[in-house]
C-alpha cells in the first residue's frame, strides 16, 4: 500500500519579488544561514535571476554601527 498526499495539502508559497528575495539572500549570507541562502537562490533561479556575489563584497560585512558615536 502506498501513501498518497491528501488533496488538501498545498505547497508552501514561494516569494517572487526579486528585491525581497535578494534581501533574504543577503541577510542569510550575513548571518551564515546556509539553508535560507539555498532557498533564496532557488527562488531567484525560479524567476530567472542568478546571483553571484564576491566573497569580499562590502554587502556581506557587518554594518558599522559605531561610526557615529
Amino acid at each position: 500500500m502506498t501513501h498518497h498526499s491528501s488533496p488538501t495539502e498545498i505547497a508552501a508559497p514561494k516569494p517572487t519579488d526579486p528585491p525581497f528575495l535578494f534581501a533574504i539572500l543577503i541577510g542569510a549570507m550575513r548571518t551564515g544561514d546556509t539553508m535560507m541562502q539555498s532557498l533564496a537562490r532557488e527562488w531567484l533561479a525560479d524567476i530567472g535571476v542568478r546571483v553571484q556575489i564576491s566573497k569580499d563584497a562590502p554587502v556581506l560585512s557587518a554594518p558599522n554601527r559605531g561610526a557615529h558615536q
